[in-house]
């Protein structure tokens, strides 16, 4: 992506190189950005893609739900917690500085379990 892209056209090419990757059998991919709130903006474009199936979902949500346990009740229900449990079931994680320990480390292992596309 390049400086003068705006959101609409970084949306399209996020979708097609995703469908690329996908199509060739390339995944899973790491994506890097340099900005916090553009990782989390470029996660936030992508609600049309789904990468994992039904079992992986399952797994995914049971997992998740486990990991979270750990946390105050109150904390489960963070607009962060829900949200990341909404990218991690389409297969997309986060990983940045901004985001809880406890959901950086449930992104990297679900990624080491191929589940995180």
């Amino acid at each position: 992506m390049h400086a003068g892209a705006g959101p609409g056209q970084d949306k399209n090419i996020w979708l097609s190189l995703i469908d690329m990757l996908r199509k060739k059998d390339h995944l899973p991919v790491v994506a890097f950005t340099f900005s916090r709130n553009r990782c989390d903006e470029n996660a936030s474009m992508l609600t049309t893609v789904d990468l994992t199936t039904t079992t992986e979902k399952s797994e995914i949500h049971v997992f998740f739900q486990k990991c979270i346990s750990r946390l105050k009740g109150t904390d489960r229900q963070l607009p962060q917690v829900l949200h990341m449990v909404d990218l991690l079931k389409r297969g997309i994680g986060v990983h940045h500085s901004g985001i809880l320990p406890i959901l950086k480390e449930v992104v990297e292992m679900l990624f080491s379990k191929g589940l995180v596309k």
